[in-house]
């Protein structure tokens, strides 16, 4: 392999700062290896995109943390519908060397979309930092890999409450998720799938309630989902393995553990910690999220599994480094 360079400079520095504001607040999940970007592309049908640097670079940076979570032009919902995102570090894995070939040498980051039923091939590539506008238009060639199968889809909306108040819950149907909000309790999500079983499952999970799960078979939904009080179900086991301030993103932390069941077993289950969010890998129940200090330079942090009471806690760095 022919060597690479990195250029680091202070128009890229001002972009990524100011490119915050068009950012939303959750951030894209990126796999970290190439067999499970493969994995999870080919079950869902999805391309992957390929992105290889180094944390530290400014240029990865800046495609990562502002390129790839851009709302105007749509590039995160783009990525969302269409790929699975993998983040490859080039100083501790030679995956992506296969996709370098013949370039020589080339600015960080090398950007690739690979079609995961052709997997040691791209179709296409650029390196560098690239233009919001043409970075879209380049990704918008490539439509998910079973869209042309018109695969049955719908919309699942309604109302979250208890005693008819309106409470703030996660609500998860097929892959789709968002958080009521507006004071009302409402969600409105479109574009769910259908399952293998042309089934649809909803959850909705809240601190201090049973989780909910119903089952959909057909049409368009408008929900009134009302929450039962928890009533001591299974308990999640949460272990916190690290929690160090991110060397990415000043003043905010990385926390990496496990959730498990009393038993030892891992379980694939939604973690939330002051607005950042993300599901446990499957097999080992692993997360790892890059999140804020609140007010109080505390971390209010949430797991949600069906079948499970909710688990939260709320704590400084110190209290959270005992989990």
């Amino acid at each position: 392999m022919k060597p690479y360079k990195l250029i680091s400079t202070i128009v890229i520095m001002v972009c990524l700062f100011c490119g915050i504001s068009i950012a939303s607040a959750d951030n894209l999940v990126w796999q970290t290896s190439k067999n499970t970007a493969v994995s999870i592309a080919k079950s869902e049908g999805k391309y992957i995109l390929l992105l290889a640097g180094r944390e530290i670079c400014s240029n990865c940076q800046y495609m990562q943390y502002t390129a790839c979570e851009s709302i105007s032009p749509p590039i995160k919902d783009l990525i969302e519908h269409s790929f699975v995102p993998w983040f490859c570090h080039v100083d501790n894995s030679t995956e992506w060397h296969v996709y370098a070939s013949d370039l020589g040498s080339f600015y960080l980051p090398l950007i690739c979309v690979i079609n995961p039923n052709d997997q040691d091939n791209y179709l296409d590539r650029t390196t560098g930092t690239q233009n919001l506008q043409t970075f879209y238009d380049r990704l918008l060639q490539y439509p998910a890999l079973d869209s042309d199968d018109n695969q049955p889809r719908t919309t699942v909306a309604g109302t979250v409450t208890y005693n008819e108040t309106p409470v703030t819950a996660m609500v998860l149907a097929n892959g789709k998720y968002m958080f009521t909000g507006g004071g009302e309790g409402r969600f409105d999500l479109t574009d769910v799938p259908y399952d293998a079983n042309e089934e649809i499952t909803v959850y909705a999970f809240c601190s201090g309630f049973a989780p909910y799960k119903t089952i959909l078979t057909e049409g368009a939904y408008n929900l009134e989902i009302e929450m039962l009080r928890d009533q001591g179900g299974k308990q999640l086991i949460v272990t916190i393995d690290g929690i160090s301030e991110s060397s990415v993103k000043p003043g905010w932390y990385d926390i990496s553990g496990t959730i498990e069941n009393e038993s030892g077993t891992a379980l694939i289950a939604m973690v939330l910690a002051n607005g950042q969010h993300m599901f446990t890998k499957n097999p080992v129940g692993a997360f790892h999220l890059t999140v804020p200090l609140d007010s109080n330079d505390k971390i209010t942090f949430y797991g949600f599994c069906s079948g499970f009471s909710p688990y939260k806690i709320i704590g400084g760095i110190d209290v959270l480094s005992q989990l």
